[in-house]
């Protein structure tokens, strides 16, 4: 619990104060108890949030290693057959995902032209924006998947970087069309 014990009183009267401020009064063997099945209680809650956490985390990669595997293919495909000329693949494959982990296909796609084909990000960009394709099934914002960003961030952090990046751009695109509407921005930011 971490927090400092203070006898007030000649009645077993104890006041708790834990460092993250909260203040606990009562009679010492009542909230000894109390305190020792509140422990139990938070030490249960963290070993779930955890699990759920780490599901999250095999969520989140097992997807990508589709993903990454599936657009290796198309542009090895497209390598073989019309040259290693990154700047005509719009013209030749045509990527459409939906739902929310075929999203991830976008900075899948921004890593790999970047990062292993050496490209700009405006260059990058401009290929995958004419190349893939997104359709949502729903208009409800709360049906689309939302991962914790720590979660994402520790977990996939390239990934995570480059949708920083593009959450950046978007942003400043977003305060362009609409100077000072943070609400705007609010609803419209992929990171916010």
């Amino acid at each position: 619990l971490g927090g400092i014990i203070r006898k007030a009183g000649w009645r077993n009267n104890i006041t708790i104060s834990t460092r993250s401020g909260l203040i606990v009064k009562g009679h010492g063997r009542l909230m000894a108890a109390q305190l020792e099945e509140n422990i139990t209680r938070l030490q249960a809650a963290a070993e779930e949030k955890q699990r759920l956490l780490d599901a999250l985390s095999h969520e989140l990669r097992t997807p990508l290693a589709g993903i990454s595997a599936s657009l290796q293919y198309i542009l090895k495909d497209y390598k073989k057959n019309y040259g290693n000329d990154m700047r005509k693949l719009p013209d030749k494959v045509t990527i459409h995902i939906n739902d929310t982990h075929p999203g991830m296909a976008i900075p899948e796609m921004m890593r790999i032209l970047i990062d292993e084909e050496g490209m700009g990000w405006d260059e990058a960009s401009s290929i995958v924006q004419r190349t893939i394709a997104y359709t949502n099934h729903t208009i409800m914002a709360e049906a689309l998947e939302k991962w914790p960003e720590k979660m994402m961030r520790e977990t996939l952090p390239r990934i995570y970087q480059i949708i920083e990046e593009i959450n950046r751009r978007f942003i400043e695109q977003i305060m362009a069309k609409y100077p000072g509407d943070m609400n705007k921005v609010a609803k419209m930011a992929i990171i916010y």
